[in-house]
């Protein structure tokens, strides 16, 4: 019974994500490609997508007394620090990106003799 509801739920998060989440972040990404900051909007979007994905069950809180009674702490903090975690990510891409542009600060024209 456990197998049928594996395959069931991995079949669902196939159709889940090939019709509804590519399309949408398909879609995000050629409206970020446009902008001059893409690959500083794109590296911690991913860093923080990634993280979602390896802390999600303790973020929804999911198994909380298996978790518990393994490590003796609750699931509590797991949203607040994955948030922090992702202000961390945008925040020095942004000081990346305001670094590169102060350091590249364009030429002044040339004169004219």
């Amino acid at each position: 019974m456990i197998t049928l509801g594996m395959l069931i739920w991995f079949a669902a998060a196939i159709v889940a994500h090939d019709l509804m989440l590519f399309p949408l972040y398909a879609g995000a990404d050629r409206l970020l490609a446009r902008s001059p900051v893409v690959n500083y909007l794109r590296v911690p979007l991913l860093a923080s997508g990634l993280t979602l994905l390896l802390f999600l069950p303790g973020i929804i809180r999911q198994g909380g007394p298996s978790h518990l009674a393994a490590t003796g702490l609750d699931q509590q903090p797991y949203l607040a620090r994955w948030l922090l975690l992702c202000a961390a990510f945008f925040a020095l891409s942004g000081l990346v990106y305001l670094v590169r542009r102060v350091r590249t600060k364009p030429s002044p024209p040339p004169r004219d003799p």
